[in-house]
């Protein structure tokens, strides 16, 4: 679920009153509503999340909670003042929420090293470097037009600016950017806890009875395929969307076939199309592969970006850093393509289900409209720009680049700000 270690530390067993446990789950609940509502006051998110950590409950029974880490053993111990003891296992699982949102707080404004010791306590021994969470913003992030020098080493991803016309982008937009639109709502789709991840397959032979959504997939086939020549071997496109506030992101992973269940299978690319911009963390590409024994070297960047399409490498980790600070009430706003080159369609459970061709499904019936889509004259022509290619991916706690030499850390001791 983004990381919480699980075998690195323990927590003693009962006893915190049920006012002071209720007094942290409220407490947690408000900061993270608050930092996920508009125009966010980080200062009372950050106030909000010190309380949980430091157990300020107002004076709730006036006990005082603090944390001693016995370095020999790793485990942490409760104190009390200034009578000992200890907690239950939901109120450490509250504190420890607090604590790595409040870590990622303190590493998105510049004070990592303010961090590393919450996270120290809670087990992690890496985390995403200062340059992947404290990201540049997209004004002083600019994308730059690809030169024509090839790299000397083949980056996993391509990306383009006014991929869509504008009138894509509208007939998309209809579809998915109010978060009350039949797709969302159909689904039931939640950000936090995330609700269960859904997606639908187009079968390429059949892409002409898919009426828009199938003219958008052959456009991204037809343009990409140049650049990914596996792409020929596609035989079905799977499709998933996300509507998301700007402090959450997508904690990184491998594209896989059922989300890898029965094996990790991932696709011949994966693309990105934005809806919106200026909201959200960036998108992140990175050069790990799953057969790889070692963490990624360098990333690539993408901020969002309405009508910006990027494509990566099916087989690489990637993912969504957490947008930080607070923005106005839009939402990011993605679509995504996987091509395959053999995926089963699933009758059970919510991924690779069959497109619904009935007119059950208002979103679906939508998207399989025939549209005459016009090339207005007046729209920008698609250009090729180069993601910012970033590196160190990841640091030790203390903000030193993570080396092959420092070994290959279990995935549930990388913080990654969730």
């Amino acid at each position: 679920d983004g990381g919480r270690p699980s075998t690195s530390h323990t927590m003693a067993t009962p006893t915190i009153t049920p006012k002071q446990e209720d007094y942290l789950m409220a407490t947690v609940k408000a900061a993270r509503e608050l930092w996920l509502s508009p125009h966010a006051n980080m200062v009372e998110v950050e106030r909000l999340y010190m309380a949980v950590v430091n157990d300020d409950d107002g004076g709730a029974d006036n006990l005082m909670i603090t944390e001693d880490v016995d370095d020999t053993s790793g485990n942490i111990h409760m104190h009390t003042n200034p009578v000992k003891k200890t907690i239950s296992d939901e109120s450490a699982d509250i504190k420890i929420s607090g604590s790595e949102k409040l870590a990622l707080l303190l590493c998105q404004s510049g004070r990592s090293k303010e961090a590393s010791s919450i996270l120290s306590s809670l087990g992690y021994t890496c985390r995403l470097s200062s340059i992947v969470l404290d990201y540049q913003s997209s004004a002083t992030a600019a994308a730059t037009p690809c030169t024509s020098v090839p790299s000397a080493t083949p980056r996993p991803c391509r990306m383009f600016d006014n991929f869509l016309t504008p009138q894509e982008l509208k007939v998309l937009q209809d579809v998915f950017l109010d978060q009350k639109a039949s797709y969302w709502v159909d689904h039931s789709y939640q950000v936090e806890p995330p609700s269960p991840y859904f997606s639908y397959l187009i079968p390429l032979k059949e892409i002409d009875q898919f009426g828009f959504i199938g003219h958008v997939v052959q456009k991204v086939y037809q343009q990409m395929l140049p650049f990914f020549p596996n792409l020929s071997k596609t035989t079905c496109i799977e499709m998933w969307a996300h509507n998301r506030p700007h402090a959450s992101g997508h904690q990184f992973h491998f594209d896989s076939d059922n989300e890898g269940y029965g094996g990790v299978r991932n696709p011949i690319i994966s693309t990105i199309l934005y809806l919106t911009g200026g909201t959200g963390g960036p998108s992140l590409v990175t050069n790990q592969k799953l057969i790889h024994q070692q963490l990624a070297s360098k990333g690539w960047v993408s901020h969002a970006k309405e009508k910006r399409l990027v494509a990566f490498d099916g087989r690489v980790l990637h993912g969504v850093v957490p947008g930080k600070g607070s923005s106005d009430a839009s939402r990011r706003v993605t679509l995504m393509f996987a091509f395959w080159k053999k995926i089963k369609v699933r009758t059970e459970g919510s991924a690779a289900r069959a497109f619904p061709t009935d007119d059950a499904a208002a979103w679906a019936e939508h998207l399989r409209r025939d549209k005459k889509l016009e090339t207005s004259s007046s729209s920008s022509p698609m250009v090729a720009v180069d993601p910012m290619e970033i590196k160190p991916i990841y640091e030790t706690l203390e903000g030193v680049p993570w080396t092959r030499e420092m070994g290959f850390p279990e995935y549930d001791k990388v913080y990654q700000g969730f």
